[in-house]
């Protein structure tokens, strides 16, 4: 049975450290889509302002600049300038609020129209037409 290694490299162990405080990690998707998972993103703390994010987002989800309506910050917070982005913690949840066409362009060049659940939820009700719920009685 060998025995477990232990590091004696505080170099290495301060280098995760080190890169770990210089970035910010956030969590993003697209408002209101068939998919509701978030990805995560890395933005340099040399680098917080609101067109470095902007810029994240739309090489993240293949969106362009024009296409965003706007920026929200789960709940319901809006982004509109740096000091926003400066003061976001990590893993917050932020949606990339886009044109109701957008969403459905990326659909239909991807080929996968016909196989994604609609955009408005049949049921009429939002908050449970994205979640896997029981409803007891």
């Amino acid at each position: 049975m060998n025995p477990p290694k232990i590091r004696n490299n505080v170099y290495e162990d301060s280098a995760v450290i080190m890169s770990f405080h210089d970035e910010l990690v956030l969590k993003i998707r697209i408002a209101n889509a068939a998919d509701p998972d978030f990805i995560e993103i890395e933005l340099s703390r040399n680098e917080l302002t609101y067109q470095a994010l902007l810029c994240i987002c739309c090489k993240e989800l293949n969106l362009t600049p024009h296409q965003i309506l706007k920026l929200r910050k789960l709940p319901n917070t809006r982004l509109r300038k740096d000091k926003d982005i400066q003061r976001l913690q990590n893993f917050q949840e932020i949606e990339v609020v886009t044109d109701t066409n957008v969403y459905k362009n990326i659909q239909s060049t991807n080929g996968i129209t016909n196989s994604l659940p609609m955009l408005t939820p049949a049921n009429g009700y939002q908050s449970i037409s994205k979640k896997d719920q029981t409803i007891l009685y």
